[in-house]
């Protein structure tokens, strides 16, 4: 890497281009990927805002901090090192319509939706789950209620998408967002095989990475409301993914396949 002699300022601290752009690369913690350098002094937390790019012949470009960090747009060329997506990720744009994500949203507002419990950690997202879920205190796949019948002819267009057979999707995890709310890294428990992702009400980062020697190999794809995505091949089961932050309260629906045929759970009639 070429390295330059541009010298950014991190709150107090002077710092070359190239080595922000190295310690991007090397450290998930630093950066967050709306281009904001995070550091702590003094147990406070102090964000910085900064882009990134990368020039045509391969060097590490800098923009000057805005004051204001709404007006910061962050060009995260550089990290995105897959430009086409992993394979087997499948992304649709306008999946449904207004009128149906209305009523999606309608459905999800009456659940009994509670925090999501990863073991004795509890989320800031809230879910209700169907057909299946997995239960991280036992470290078992669990029966949950049957999928409601709402969601019966979302998930025939979606398993006619996926040329899937009938009744293929067998797990439903209803979820909300509130702003500020978001998902770690991580793989779907191996139980389930295809993954869908219905996006309601507002747009999310869909972020992607996989280990690729002592560097990260990633991809971010914008989801936008009313579109699906799904991953299956090595988007599923060798990339992780996750979502940071969301700007906007939102809504998600997330339908999946079974990779080993468990006992049958019955739908609602």
């Amino acid at each position: 890497m070429r390295r330059l002699n541009k010298v950014v300022h991190v709150g107090r601290m002077p710092m070359v281009a190239a080595d922000l752009a190295l310690i991007a690369i090397r450290s998930d913690s630093l950066f967050n990927f709306e281009g904001r350098y995070v550091s702590r002094r003094k147990g406070q937390r102090q964000c910085t805002a900064f882009s990134l790019a990368t020039e045509p012949i391969g060097r590490i470009g800098v923009s000057p901090c805005s004051r204001d960090r709404s007006s910061v747009t962050a060009q995260l060329t550089l990290f995105d090192t897959h430009q086409t997506g992993p394979s087997g990720l499948r992304y649709q744009s306008d999946f449904i319509s207004s009128d149906e994500e209305n009523e999606l949203v309608s459905h999800i507002r009456k659940l009994p939706l509670v925090p999501f419990q990863f073991g004795a950690f509890t989320g800031n997202r809230r879910v209700a789950w169907f057909g299946w879920h997995y239960d991280y205190s036992i470290q078992k796949l669990q029966p949950a209620e049957a999928i409601p019948d709402w969601l019966d002819p979302f998930i025939a267009r979606i398993e006619a998408f996926a040329n899937l057979p009938h009744a293929a999707v067998r797990q439903v995890l209803c979820t909300e967002y509130a702003k500020g709310v978001g998902i770690g890294w991580h793989r779907d428990k191996p139980h389930f095989d295809q993954i869908f992702g219905l996006s309601l009400v507002s747009l999310c980062k869909f972020r992607f990475r996989r280990k690729a020697g002592s560097t990260w190999e990633r991809f971010t794809r914008t989801a936008a409301p009313r579109s699906l995505y799904m991953m299956s091949g090595e988007s599923r089961h060798l990339w992780e993914h996750s979502i940071p932050p969301v700007e906007a309260p939102r809504f998600s629906i997330t339908f999946r396949t079974m990779a080993e045929e468990p006992t049958s759970a019955p739908r609602a009639v």
